[in-house]
């Protein structure tokens, strides 16, 4: 059931932030950073960019922080630090962002990609002919992953058939895939399943167990069958005690404290940028304070509008 701090209102700002992670497992230069009014959009880009970080940079772990502010308070509702597929299923956890999780856009495995790029340029493209040309198809991949993680949909090129029936088969043999052909769309889809680890597989096992539990819990009634509710309860209990959770926190001021006001947490690459006082830094939102001195990385580039990277600097 979502609480009143996940319910939407028309003054909530949602600040999410995706950060590296250092040598010592501290959150680094922030990757991207924006502001969204919706929830559902705030989860789609968090999800997003924790993937194009992690394949950017061919890291597993990233860091990321939800901060919400509104004229009624603020909070940070997400601390989190883990793999992007982890952070699929916490997000999805919570209705508000669930929606926005299943429209993220995540790139294909960083094995599947090189396949594809191996045979992408195999064949003269035919992306300039007619939508109805009867002799063109185009190829794509979609990496799938259990449910709440996002697939991964990647377009490889259009082709004449002949060609894309190649190309199909081809990167399907690679990545263990198999080949559907739609006739009436002119597309060849190479459908395989994405790698995920014992820990991403355990996380999304617990995310159902957790969902099946409060639907449970939720049919019962709490006098007549409270010995069932309550032992649900604890396995419930003990579930989330092993899954990070959204952590309300108020430890930002509200939108219209005076400091916050005139202040914008949204910056364009390239562009300067002033820090707004009423948004703490991912480090302080971790609760991370380490005395170690930090390598500067380079930025890694996302096509992604209203994204600043490398603000840690």
């Amino acid at each position: 059931m979502t609480s009143a701090r996940n319910r939407p209102t028309h003054s909530e700002l949602i600040t999410v932030e995706v950060a590296t992670l250092d040598q010592h497992n501290d959150p680094g230069h922030v990757f991207a950073r924006a502001e969204f009014q919706s929830r559902t959009a705030a989860s789609s880009f968090a999800v997003s960019q924790a993937a194009m970080l992690s394949a950017g940079r061919e890291v597993d772990r990233i860091a990321a922080a939800v901060n919400v502010r509104s004229s009624d308070g603020a909070h940070t509702e997400l601390p989190f630090t883990g793999t992007p597929n982890e952070l699929a299923v916490v997000l999805s956890s919570e209705p508000g962002y669930a929606a926005g999780v299943r429209k993220a856009q995540v790139p294909a495995p960083p094995a599947v990609a090189e396949v594809i790029a191996r045979f992408a340029d195999s064949a003269p493209s035919r992306i300039d002919a007619p939508p109805t040309a009867p002799d063109v198809s185009e190829v794509r991949v979609q990496s799938t992953r259990p449910g709440p993680i996002p697939d991964s949909r990647t377009v490889v090129g259009v082709y004449s058939t002949a060609d894309a029936k190649r190309i199909a088969s081809a990167i399907a043999e690679r990545v263990g895939g198999s080949v559907t052909a739609d006739p009436e769309s002119q597309k060849l889809t190479v459908s395989h399943a994405a790698p995920i680890t014992v820990h991403e597989r355990e996380a999304v096992e617990r995310r159902h167990r957790i969902a099946s539990l409060r639907a449970n819990i939720a049919t019962l009634d709490t006098v007549r069958d409270r010995d069932h509710v309550a032992a649900l309860s604890g396995e419930l209990g003990d579930l989330q005690k092993r899954t990070q959770s959204f952590e309300p926190r108020a430890d930002i001021a509200p939108i219209d404290d005076p400091a916050a006001q005139g202040q914008s947490n949204v910056s364009v690459a390239g562009q300067p940028s002033t820090p707004s006082m009423a948004t703490p830094s991912l480090r302080a939102v971790l609760n991370r304070r380490p005395s170690h001195p930090r390598e500067a990385t380079p930025p890694v580039q996302s096509p992604q509008p209203r994204v600043a990277h490398d603000l840690g600097r």
